[in-house]
């Protein structure tokens, strides 16, 4: 009996790839964990590591495998915070990304070289027939000694372009954070790496093993379902028997036992099987998103969307909330993204690896073209994605691009290495003359670029970049080229000479040049990674700093009224993971419209027999916080409750009923003064640009919705979050301390703007109100309660009046009786402000505790900075020039230091003296402003120039405490 004949399906071994990869993963390794970052920062990750902590639901589309996997990761006996512990795992995911490519990369390129043994040709045919005559493939000529020798360029290009990945920007700014995308990253790499092992050996065994990672990946990120069509073009093309056998062998089978015993006899039917296992293998993950079910029922954090039902969870898992981001070809946006794409890829690998990026496609088109195609088709579906989609971090969808481009990188650097090492004798110095001549060519074309295309220049170039460097550069380029082949010329055509004369040197290895090239490559991108680290070590966190702030300022019972994922997802992880901040209620006024968010989660967490107000809490907080001090007794001893003490009226912001106005107005409408919002018909297809078309003739009962601003000069129609904030402010700001941030202090790009510029995204507060700085967070008060304030016109600390709180009452104001929109003459200056021990500290900087003897810095960043102008195309008019007069009081009260500054620039900055700080105690910085003090005739407008000292306080706009005391010893 004949033995089965075996096919090998791997390439020789290499001691010097694996202890080489082992090497670089595990500095890349270290790399990465230096620079994780310490805390939450201002983006998704707080709410993500809040889930994974809590088990809760994460946004759209919820990724329940990654919250399973990350939690286990919060198990790990490690004294760091559970957000370090997550970014710990996308570390290892990153570092598992790495290996797969350098593996692929090497892989490849030992077929391209032909090192890798061929595919099984039973499995290789177009069709396959049964036959007797399965014979291996040819044995190599060379040992298996010999050949080990030749893959040393195949090793350390599959391990650079793995290294490549690693240090690629985008994906280490996403993998140091609690983010899905080091996971995506490893899932993709994962799949590519069986296909790549089916294109190499072609048994469909790979296939099944690809469903995995892709099942997986479709459980985890939707962007994973672009590598379904690719996959079956791409066996369409080399396998299309594959997508067929499935459903014609059980026809056929029917057919031989109904009477057809030879229908199709000689066709090989074995791994008909493999389509529907492998669509079964992929869809098996996808029950994980039953978790979603479980997690709303047993969950005290975040449930985002309310999940209970299927409906609701089809909805939430293919992220239909976000779908309306989905713009297509019409994008306005789109162009430009798709043109920007070259300058991603510049920044993850560095404009001069284009050309290996080039070549490596050059080569997988053409001797693997339909893998080559399978890759480009992916990474198109995916950059397609990224450049349509309408948010602010469309980029992040061009990581599987970057997978690819590494795989291409990585080829072409093995193709590079292979063309200089191996050249006949003769033609050594003419290949060190083009590849310093292109190496030269390259650097000038970067320099060329940087000096006249890309923007900002960067200022390390020096002036006359185009005289001083790229002229000489391509000067000398030609010279490379030019010298070696003027003496080879003099070398073929010079006599021979009988004496010296000898057979032909036969084609030897120069590893020399390759080696360096691959050398420096590798230094290069080793040094990036290097400075890399560096930077994102040093990036700021200011996401824990600063809802900590936020905590410290409110009292127990408040509310804080935000806007915005940076300012509530931070606040979720200190009140849900740290246990901090659990006695206020944190409403933002985006989510409040969402049924699941008001009723559900604002509801659950704030019950009415939990209000730190209540009088048996109000002279006993330490009661509250053993009664209601964590979310899980408020879900267990409160579930049946219905009321909670926040009141969250989001009904309709304007009255049906219209009365003619016995006197017509002659106001300018700016939201309805289209005279075609006259018609009946074009007012139904354009509501919102036609909201406020009748205000001149016709009165509403009540409306919440149109109003007259003092910035426009006009009838606006205001945005549905500025009403629903005045009502939460209406509500409770006789009952409780109400603060802002990010609201009426919100900054939008003009895209997102409804006001059309890239300043104040809502108009001002109402004139009733006033905004109180207390760090990073705004009180609101009422505007006659400080009206005529002048703090800092005393020598001694008079702290602002504290409003006397009334007794809760259980519901909202009905709408009639709502007070109207107010007209505001004031501009609000200020957004927010820290304390920092340095001159331009940060976020992470902010300390309310100081050393006695010890600078204190306040730096204050401005808001209003332009007057909004509708007639210019920016919508930017003159500057906001107001005068701030900021004084300290010591712990006895008395002022000790007093200094103005102009609302110039981004930030105001005032330094108190060392000198003043060396009494121990609690010390009060307030501010005020002296109005509008215009420009010097003359002179320039800067923050420096003098604030006359006569002029008197107009209004309050800061005032709290900070500490100074000696460190405990």
């Amino acid at each position: 009996m004949s033995q089965p004949v075996r096919f090998e399906t791997r390439g020789p071994k290499s001691l010097l790839f694996t202890r080489g990869l082992l090497l670089v993963v595990l500095a890349q390794f270290l790399a990465h964990v230096l620079s994780l970052s310490p805390g939450v920062t201002p983006s998704d990750g707080p709410e993500i590591a809040t889930a994974i902590v809590t088990l809760g639901v994460i946004h759209p589309t919820g990724y329940p495998l990654f919250t399973l996997v990350a939690h286990v990761f919060t198990w790990l006996p490690i004294p760091i915070q559970p957000v370090v512990k997550i970014e710990l795992m996308n570390a290892c995911f990153v570092g598992g990304s790495s290996v797969l490519i350098a593996l692929i990369v090497r892989s490849i390129a030992l077929r391209l070289q032909g090192l890798w043994p061929s595919a099984n040709p039973s499995l290789a045919r177009l069709w396959p027939r049964r036959t007797s005559d399965e014979r291996p493939p040819p044995a190599h000529t060379r040992t298996t000694r010999e050949r080990s020798r030749d893959t040393w360029e195949a090793d350390i290009a599959g391990i650079l372009g793995g290294f490549m990945l690693g240090v690629s920007p985008l994906l280490w700014k996403y993998m140091r954070i609690p983010e899905v995308y080091a996971m995506h990253v490893f899932l993709v790499t994962w799949a590519l790496y069986y296909w790549t092992r089916f294109e190499l050996c072609r048994r469909p065994a790979y296939v099944l093993w690809a469903a995995v990672p892709m099942g997986i990946g479709l459980a985890h990120h939707v962007t994973m379902v672009y590598m379904l069509p690719a996959a079956g073009l791409y066996l369409l093309a080399r396998r299309p028997y594959q997508l067929v056998a499935w459903f014609l062998f059980p026809v056929v089978f029917v057919a031989r036992r109904l009477g057809a015993p030879r229908l199709m006899s000689g066709t090989d039917f074995r791994a008909w099987w493999i389509v529907w296992l492998g669509c079964i293998i992929g869809a098996l993950p996808l029950l994980s998103y039953g978790y979603f079910l479980w997690a709303h029922k047993t969950t005290d954090g975040v449930s985002w969307g309310g999940i209970t039902d299927w409906n609701n969870l089809y909805r939430h898992m293919t992220g239909r909330q976000y779908q309306a981001y989905m713009k297509g070809w019409e994008y306005a946006d789109f162009g430009k993204r798709i043109a920007g794409i070259p300058n991603y890829f510049d920044k993850q690998f560095l404009a001069g690896t284009a050309l290996m990026w080039g070549l490596g496609v050059v080569l997988a088109f053409k001797r693997l073209w339909p893998y080559a195609a399978f890759i480009a088709l992916y990474s198109v579906l995916n950059l397609y994605h990224g450049a349509q989609y309408s948010v602010g971090d469309f980029y992040t969808y061009y990581l599987p691009a970057a997978v690819t481009s590494s795989m291409a990188i990585g080829i072409g650097l093995w193709w590079s290495a292979r063309y200089l090492c191996y050249r006949p004798e003769g033609r050594t110095l003419q290949a060190w003359g083009i590849a310093s001549a292109a190496l030269m060519v390259l650097v000038a074309g970067a320099l060329y670029y940087y000096e006249h295309i890309a923007t900002p220049r960067p200022r390390h170039l020096p002036a006359f970049t185009d005289a001083a460097l790229v002229a000489p550069l391509l000067a000398a380029s030609l010279l490379a080229l030019l010298i070696p082949g003027v003496l080879r010329y003099r070398r073929l055509t010079r006599k021979p000479d009988r004496k010296r004369a000898r057979k032909p040197a036969a084609p030897a290895r120069y590893r020399g040049l390759s080696l360096c090239m691959l050398a420096a490559v590798g230094a290069i991108f080793a040094t990036v990674g290097v400075a890399r680290s560096v930077q994102f070590r040093g990036t700021a966190v200011r996401g824990e700093a600063y809802a900590r702030s936020v905590v410290r300022s409110i009292p127990a019972g408040g509310v804080y009224l935000t806007i915005g994922d940076g300012k509530i997802f931070p606040m979720w992880y200190l009140q849900h993971v740290l246990n901090e901040g659990r006695e206020i209620a944190v409403v933002d006024g985006r989510m409040i419209q969402q049924t699941w968010y008001r009723n559900g989660h604002l509801k659950s967490h704030h019950p009415a027999s939990c209000d730190p107000l209540a009088p048996r809490f109000r002279d006993d907080l330490t009661r509250f916080f053993l009664e209601c001090g964590t979310y899980r007794q408020r879900l267990d001893a409160y579930s049946d409750e219905k009321r909670t003490w926040l009141k969250l009226d989001t009904g309709s912001t304007r009255s049906g009923r219209r009365t003619k106005r016995t006197v017509p107005l002659d106001h300018k409408i700016n939201d309805g003064g289209d005279p075609k919002c006259q018609e009946a018909a074009y007012r139904r297809t354009h509501r919102k640009p036609c909201a406020c078309w009748d205000y001149n003739t016709h009165k509403r009962q009540w409306d919440h919705q149109c109003v007259y601003t003092t910035e426009e000069r006009a009838i606006v129609r205001l945005h549905p979050r500025e009403t629903y904030a005045h009502r939460v402010i209406e509500d409770h700001i006789d009952e409780r301390p109400v603060y802002e941030r990010n609201v009426f202090t919100r900054n939008e790009r003009k895209t997102k703007n409804v006001r059309g510029w890239d300043r104040a995204a809502f108009r001002r507060i109402s004139g009733q109100y006033h905004l109180i700085n207390r760090g990073r967070a705004n009180q609101i008060v009422y505007w006659d309660e400080v009206r005529g304030i002048d703090p800092c016109g005393g020598g001694s600390l008079a702290t602002l009046p504290q409003p006397v709180l009334q007794k809760p009452t259980p519901k909202p104001i009905l709408a009639p009786l709502r007070r109207p929109y107010k007209t505001n003459e004031r501009p609000q200056l200020m957004s927010h402000s820290l304390l920092t021990p340095q001159h331009k500290g940060n976020g992470d900087d902010e300390r309310f505790t100081f050393e006695p003897g010890a600078d204190v810095h306040l730096s204050m960043t401005w808001f209003e900075r332009n007057v909004y102008n509708s007639k210019r195309k920016n919508r930017r008019g003159a500057h906001v020039l107001y005068g701030v007069r900021v004084c300290f009081f010591d712990p006895a009260g008395r002022k000790i230091h007093t200094e103005s500054v102009r609302t110039t620039g981004k930030v105001g900055r005032v330094r108190l003296p060392s000198e003043e700080t060396v009494m121990s105690g609690t010390y009060t910085v307030q501010a005020c402003t002296v109005g509008e003090v215009g420009r010097t005739k003359g002179q320039p407008v800067t923050r420096k120039a003098r604030v006359p000292d006569h002029l008197p306080c107009l209004y309050p706009l800061l005032e709290y405490e900070f500490n100074v005391r000696a460190p405990d010893l």
